[in-house]
């Protein structure tokens, strides 16, 4: 579940700190999150619309420039259990031309991920559905 995976996420005190978004059905448009909420942002689950998803993008430019990420291309994670949901946001996001993202598909390639991701440089973003 995505609350959890966020808590989890959160919970990890090593590399860089990721921009999470929770991408639910429950969700009607995109909005922010209280700074000491679990995501950053709420998008809705119907990822056609590329003007919310550019203003994810941009939610989470101003976030990496408050630290030393630089310039560096961001670092997409989608978590999903429903593929349909992720191969549609790969696709938007592919649109945006930003880096192509990579899926997990369950907990241990999210952890795997993540795990790889924050050995490197540069800002990191997951998507949790």
């Amino acid at each position: 579940d995505g609350e959890e995976t966020a808590k989890a996420i959160r919970g990890r005190q090593e590399g860089r700190p990721p921009f999470l978004v929770c991408c639910s059905a429950n969700v009607e448009s995109l909005s922010a999150c209280a700074p000491d909420d679990l995501f950053h942002m709420l998008m809705p689950k119907n990822f056609m619309d590329s003007s919310a998803l550019s203003a994810c993008f941009s939610a989470a430019d101003d976030f990496w420039s408050q630290g030393s990420e630089g310039s560096s291309p961001v670092e997409i994670i989608l978590a999903d259990d429903e593929m349909i949901c992720s191969v549609a946001l790969a696709a938007n996001i592919s649109l945006l031309g930003l880096e192509e993202p990579v899926t997990a598909e369950d907990v241990e390639s999210m952890e795997e991920f993540l795990q790889a991701a924050q050995s490197r440089k540069g800002p990191l973003m997951i998507m949790v559905g």
